[in-house]
């Protein structure tokens, strides 16, 4: 079985917009697994606006913004 792997530093996807653009970037891109980096998403209350829209599973590491 083959899978499409990426690695993204977003610089932050907090914003519906940017979080928007990443969305079609991996789907556009039928990307099957992805790292994304520097999320600055710090806990699982901001995590939330991402698993919404988000179908498959998510897993987090939660720290700064810097």
């Amino acid at each position: 079985m083959d899978f499409k792997i990426g690695t993204l530093n977003v610089n932050g996807i907090r914003d519906f917009r940017k979080r928007g653009l990443l969305m079609q970037y991996l789907i556009h891109e039928k990307i099957d697994i992805c790292f994304i980096q520097e999320t600055h998403i710090t806990c699982l209350a901001e995590a939330k606006d991402f698993l919404r829209e988000w179908e498959g599973k998510a897993y987090f590491s939660f720290g700064g913004t810097r």
